[in-house]
């Protein structure tokens, strides 16, 4: 087995929403993303592998791994049930039973837990809503950024959005620092924008003890529809009251920055 490398995470994609958006945010956000699909012999597998090959080929992102498919039979297990024989197979309406397959989720997670001990890769993507996406951010010498959670994807005009961002002071924090979250387009069309400094302040934190605030922006019913950024920064004041940003690390590779992009959100 290969040591356990950091930031290194598997996603088991069938190429449905929900690992579609695990496999495109943690690439996004700089883990280094192993896709796994499974050919088991169902009926649906081939749409299911076109769609999720056409889906990754649109991700240009260094940190996506080609995709990997391992195989197991379950014509064992359900040769004689709709998914093989495609008969009496469930209709849109079924119920959440009609459409369970027994076993199905053990399975997949014993081989690809297999298959992450011997790579080295270090966790497993289970579902959008199942943990904090997690990050390794560092704002000027004394805070860190280590995961957020983001409440919707799409939201309509007027509506409000809360982030929810988990915060470590490597140091006791000399001051209360601001944290700036917009909601911004690519044409620098603000939707919302929030600036807080928590309370009880910064300085009371423990030391790598995380601390998760809410971030809850208002968008503007005027704002134009379309995809926006998700975009953060943190900043000090001097004594004349003048801003300064704390320079923003999430790459060794990259240059530091004064802010970053956490995601994108669709206003409607």
């Amino acid at each position: 087995m290969k040591p356990i490398t950091p930031s290194t995470i598997a996603v088991l994609s069938s190429g449905g929403v929900d690992s579609n958006v695990l496999v495109g945010e943690y690439a996004h956000h700089g883990m280094r993303v192993y896709p796994i699909y499974f050919e088991q012999g169902f009926r649906w597998e081939q749409a299911e592998r076109y769609w999720l090959k056409a889906y990754l080929q649109k991700i240009q992102s260094p940190m996506l791994q080609p995709l990997t498919v391992l195989q197991f039979s379950a014509h064992d297990l359900f040769a004689r049930h709709w998914s093989f024989n495609g008969k009496r197979t469930p209709g849109l309406k079924s119920s959440d039973p009609e459409v369970y397959l027994p076993g199905r989720n053990l399975m997949m997670l014993a081989k690809a837990g297999t298959f992450c001990a011997l790579h080295g890769i270090g966790k497993i993507a289970l579902e959008p809503k199942a943990t904090a996406l997690p990050l390794d951010v560092h704002f000027g010498q004394d805070l860190r950024l280590v995961n957020y959670k983001l409440n919707h994807l799409s939201i309509a005009r007027g509506d409000s959005l809360t982030l929810t961002l988990a915060w470590q002071g490597l140091r006791t924090l000399p001051q209360n620092y601001t944290v700036s979250v917009q909601i911004i387009n690519r044409n620098w069309q603000k939707a919302g924008q929030v600036d807080d400094a928590p309370t009880p302040p910064m300085t009371t934190w423990k030391v790598a003890q995380p601390n998760e605030l809410p971030y809850t922006v208002q968008i503007d019913s005027k704002t134009p529809p379309g995809l926006y950024d998700v975009r953060l920064a943190v900043y000090a004041k001097d004594t004349d009251e003048q801003i300064q940003l704390l320079p923003v690390q999430w790459d060794a590779r990259r240059m530091p920055t004064d802010n970053i992009v956490l995601t994108q959100v669709r206003i409607d």
